[in-house]
This record gives C-alpha cells, structure tokens and sequence, in this order.
C-alpha cells in the first residue's frame, strides 16, 4: 500500500514536470512544479481519492501555488495549471466514451456524472482558493444614511450614486505638475522641451512623422542619447 502510494506520487511529479515542459515554464521552475503536482495528488490520496478529494486537491494547489509565485515572483498560472492536469478525468471521459458505444448506458452515465463531477470540484476548489477579498471603505452610519436618501431622490442605488459624486469631483480637480516625469528628470521642467515632446507626440498620432529610429543594442541606445 504504502510502496503504491509513493509510485503514484513518484508519478505526480514526473507527469507535472512534462507537462511543465510541453507548457514551456521555465526551466528553474520545474522542481516547483513538480513539488506542486505532488501535494496536489497526496491531497487526493489522503482524501480517499473521490470527488471531494479533487475539491481539497484543488485548493492544495491553487494555494501552493499562490504562496510560491509570490515568493519567486512569477506567474501563479505556472505552476496551478500544470499540476492540476494530472487530476483532470481524461480517463473518465474515455471509458465514458467506450461505454457509450458499447451501449452500456448505466455505465456510461455513470462515468459521464463522475468525469464532470471531478471536473467541477477542480473547478470550484480553485475559484475558492484563490477569491480575494474586496477591501470595503468604512463610512460612518449618518453619511451612509444621506447617502442612502439623496441616491433614492435620484432613483439610483447608493453604489451608483457614490461612482457618480467621486467622478464629478474627479473631473472639477485641477492639478498641476510641474515635472511630468517620473524620475524628476530636468529636460521636461523645461516648458520648451514639454511642448516640443507634446508636438511630436501629436505629429505621430496624426501620421506626419516619417523617420523612425531602431535601436538594436545598449550601444545604439548610448549614442542616440548622446547625439540629443
């Protein structure tokens, strides 16, 4: 039994790792893809292998995989969907298949409900894994209730009524930046050298601007920088 379950997850590992390289992820990530295929497929063992257990497994892994794509900084789609294809039903749609044109209906049906029940409880799991909470803005109670009344003196929810009053306030605020750029850079305090930038910004969306610059390397981009 125990020799068996270690083949099955000796397994998990090598399938998720093949098919992180039929997927392309990146070399480095394969162990972790692995490692994430693996806990899925304990999960499910432990579970007894049913469809509740695909639930589980499916939550084991969209979880793993969120944690370590924050701590590696990657995708988190890397690694959950490379291993959750070892628990997807393959196999149940093909012998729902053979059954079916075998003509053994209660079979078939049988193995149709299972496949698309262990489809759905993959499905599920991951959604509830993986659902992030809304941040909510706390108000006290009286302005909820203004909110509430004016919103309804204008037929609309109080939801729509608060997007209403924060884009009209958003629309009469005038701010002024002095330096557009990011880094602080001197060139665009400048007003000439904003208005120029501006005017050659508006000659390409209008399709005046003939000469285009390819910069192939670090050396092309230094010395069109130095030819400025």
């Amino acid at each position: 039994m125990l020799i068996n379950a270690i083949g099955q997850l000796a397994a998990a590992f090598l399938a998720t790792i093949a098919f992180s390289v039929l997927f392309h992820v990146p070399k480095k990530q394969y162990i972790i893809c692995g490692l994430t295929g693996t806990l899925g497929w304990l999960v499910y063992l432990l579970a007894g292998k049913t469809i509740l257990a695909g639930f589980f497994a499916a939550m084991a892994i969209s979880l793993f995989s969120e944690v370590m794509a924050r701590i590696r900084r990657c995708p988190v789609t890397g690694y959950q969907l490379v291993a959750l294809l070892p628990l997807v039903p393959g196999g149940g749609i093909y012998y729902a298949m053979g059954y079916c044109l075998e003509g053994d209906t209660e079979q078939f049906l049988s193995a149709l409900l299972g496949t698309l029940g262990m489809a759905a409880a993959l499905a599920v799991g991951v959604i509830l894994a993986l659902q992030k909470k809304r941040k909510n803005i706390d108000l006290p109670i009286e302005t909820l209730q203004k909110l509430s009344i004016m919103a309804a003196s204008q037929g609309k929810s109080v939801k729509a009524f608060i997007e209403y009053i924060l884009v009209s306030k958003a629309d009469t605020l005038k701010i002024e930046i002095s330096n557009p750029s990011p880094s602080g850079d001197a060139y665009f305090a400048n007003p000439v050298n904003l208005a120029e930038v501006e005017e050659r910004v508006k000659e390409h969306k209008e399709g005046k601007t003939k000469a285009t610059v390819v910069l192939h390397s670090v050396e092309d981009i230094t010395n069109f920088i130095n030819s400025l």
